[in-house]
């Protein structure tokens, strides 16, 4: 735990990294499953592998490499969208919507909210994780037929009247045909899908594709993600068993052991704002600024330590080297700003997420102090040293991989 007496003790797991050590720790924690020999080859050394983390909001998506060591590092900063099996669920409503009527379902969810939860969250939940090649079947809560009847209608009538939709109802619960249902998965599918395959097409390919998360557990994902790339991409689907707690699981397996991460791809670039010469041709006149001396200085011009999707081993520390603008100059802030630029020239654009103020006492512009990022855990610690007087001042920002 982290606290102001005992700061830094506060470890952060990462979703995607989380799941992957749970997948890679499963023979050695004594689960036995179908795909165990196949999920062992996908953890040998020099294999690359796509893990998708398919939760109910989004769709997180990671490619790892096994290094000589054993040890995970990213191949590609970690990406995503709002693909997760939520999404589904609003496709259902959608056609609730177009059947029943949009304002009826709404009134419906504003008077029974329990009830719509229930339909939804639940019924739809539980029958959306298997589906079978003909039917798939919701059964309505009973203050829905209550609901209707006071309206002069009852679900029978609405369904049959429902032309543009293959829709059955069968002993008190709605029949969406198996074409049907594949409208409904279609939109959140063919995003995943199609991020899949640009993930795969950057990094050049990879041998295994892992689905973990609650949304993995979904049959019908599970055979759309196979059909379109065991085939073409000739890979080989893995889901772990309990794969909806794989990362809970994992990030407790991660606690007692971090090391398994020799390194990640930072999201962002990370740097610094600092003075400098100011370019007529290059600098806007708005960070121009006059020193001392009628010195023309740039007071917006970024400094950079690590690149967007570059490499970072756990454990890095970048150091660059510094001098105070002014003669008298008793302090230095130091902003540190992140970036989706690779390498901008100013920090106009750029996002700041920490800063820091160091002591600089003494005379002269020839003052020199360091600025060290250390990088490659879940969090950046900046550290400033003042040369002269050897005053530190240290200062952490959270490191974004997701």
């Amino acid at each position: 735990m982290s606290s102001e007496s005992a700061p830094g003790k506060l470890l952060i797991a990462l979703e995607p990294e989380s799941a992957s050590i749970y997948c890679k720790s499963l023979n050695s924690i004594g689960r036995t499953f179908a795909d165990e020999a196949l999920i062992e080859s996908a953890f040998m050394v020099g294999s690359t592998y796509l893990l998708a983390d398919l939760g109910g909001g989004t769709a997180d998506i990671t490619v790892h490499k096994v290094a000589s060591t054993g040890r995970m590092k990213e191949c590609h900063h970690a990406t995503g969208g709002a693909w997760g099996g939520t999404y589904v669920d609003k496709e259902f409503i959608n056609l609730l919507s177009s059947v029943f009527g949009k304002d009826v379902i709404c009134k419906y969810e504003r008077e029974y909210p329990g009830d719509w939860v229930d339909l939804v969250s639940k019924r739809f939940e539980t029958s959306k994780r298997v589906i079978s090649k003909t039917s798939m079947y919701v059964e309505f809560p009973l203050s829905f037929y209550e609901f209707l009847d006071k309206k002069g209608t009852s679900i029978g009538n609405c369904i049959s009247c429902a032309k543009n939709f293959a829709l059955k109802y069968v002993r008190g619960s709605l029949a969406i045909t198996h074409d049907e249902t594949l409208k409904l998965f279609k939109p959140v599918l063919d995003s995943i899908v199609s991020h899949l395959k640009l993930v795969i097409t950057l990094v050049g390919g990879v041998d295994y594709i892992i689905l973990v998360g609650g949304f993995a557990t979904s049959e019908l994902l599970q055979a759309r993600i196979q059909s379109e790339f065991e085939r073409q991409f000739n890979l080989r689907v893995i889901v772990p068993p309990a794969s909806s707690l794989a990362v809970v699981m994992g990030a407790v397996l991660y606690g007692h052991d971090p090391s398994q991460i020799a390194a990640r791809r930072a999201l962002h670039s990370y740097g610094i704002e600092v003075n400098s010469p100011f370019d007529d041709q290059r600098d806007p006149l708005s960070s121009l600024y006059i020193d001392k001396k009628g010195r023309r200085k740039c007071s917006k011009r970024y400094s950079g330590f690590v690149t967007k999707n570059e490499e970072v081993e756990v454990g890095k520390k970048v150091k660059h080297t510094f001098y105070v603008s002014e003669d008298d100059q008793q302090s230095v802030f130091i902003p540190v700003f992140k970036t989706s630029t690779s390498a901008p020239r100013h920090t106009f654009d750029a996002d700041r997420i920490a800063s820091l103020t160091l002591s600089t006492p003494g005379f002269g512009e020839d003052r020199s102090l360091t600025v060290e990022m250390a990088f490659g855990e879940t969090e950046v610690e900046v550290m400033a040293v003042d040369i002269t007087s050897n005053e530190t001042m240290k200062g952490g920002a959270n490191l974004d991989f997701l």
